[in-house]
């Protein structure tokens, strides 16, 4: 039974890193750039042309 699970997990965590590094793949071929969240694997993925944009609201920046 422990091999059956660890095969699973083998193959669930090579498909993850797969989907990964196409999403980051894409995101250079668009000129965006990928930022890790925090540890439990979050990416955001931001858009160079949207960094200049403010608020009118409060006038800050609306992107990192």
């Amino acid at each position: 039974m422990f091999h059956a699970i660890s095969g699973w997990l083998t193959r669930h965590a090579r498909r993850n890193r797969e989907q990964l590094a196409r999403d980051n793949e894409f995101a250079a071929m668009n000129g965006w750039y990928a930022v890790k969240v925090n540890g439990l694997g979050t990416w955001v993925y931001r858009d160079r042309r949207f960094m200049a944009l403010t608020s009118p609201e409060t006038g800050t920046r609306c992107a990192r």
